[in-house]
């Protein structure tokens, strides 16, 4: 994997602002680890030999699995903290496109799509916003991140975006368990959606 400039632009940014929005309460917050799982939907081009070497676009799910810490910066007992992850990601493989085009037929399909799951570095920057219910017990809460895929296999970076609800739990005093299933999109040379969860665990420090 390698880096390019604007993956380490975008990664740099992500993590100053995460800090930087967060500067006034920079003496507490929480620090976990967190697994995530969910699918995105991706275009595979193909041609129809059949048809002048005709470009056809298909849409494909993509599954993806992953797992890397969560930092959160803001009093416990805030309605409004920040927050960064940072985690790996394993997005599966593309399927031949002639096992599931029902335009073309599979002897006429001409075709090049990535036949094996890649590993993508991702860092997000957010805001977490508590809904209602007790910070320090179980509380409901709404998050928006951004950030990007800034290191894979073949420098397809993209920037993301997520948008979700969920909940946090302090089962005991300095510990707190999180979860949330969000809507996100990818954007590079147009736009990838899809949906995930999130689950983890956070030590929490004031």
């Amino acid at each position: 994997m390698r880096f390019s400039k604007t993956s380490l632009t975008l990664a740099v940014a992500s993590v100053g602002l995460a800090f930087a929005m967060t500067s006034s309460t920079a003496n507490a917050g929480g620090l976990g680890i967190l697994t995530t799982g969910g699918f995105h939907t991706t275009p595979v081009y193909f041609y129809d030999a059949g048809n002048n070497d005709a470009q056809v676009k298909q849409s494909q799910a993509i599954y993806s699995l992953g797992a890397g810490f969560d930092l959160t910066l803001g009093d416990p007992d805030d309605r409004v903290v920040g927050g960064f992850r940072g985690y790996w990601l394993l997005d599966s493989a593309e399927s031949d496109p002639a096992d599931s085009t029902s335009t073309v037929s599979p002897d006429n399909v001409i075709a090049n799509w990535r036949d094996e799951s890649r590993s993508i570095g991702i860092a997000s920057v957010g805001v977490v916003f508590g809904m209602f219910g007790d910070p320090n017990g179980f509380q409901m809460t709404s998050s928006i991140y951004i950030g990007s895929g800034f290191l894979t296999p073949d420098h397809s970076e993209f920037l993301l975006a997520e948008a979700g609800v969920g909940a946090t739990w302090n089962f005991t005093p300095g510990v707190q368990a999180f979860g949330s299933v969000q809507y996100s999109v990818r954007s590079r040379k147009g736009f990838r959606h899809g949906a995930n969860a999130m689950l983890g665990v956070r030590y929490l420090f004031d």
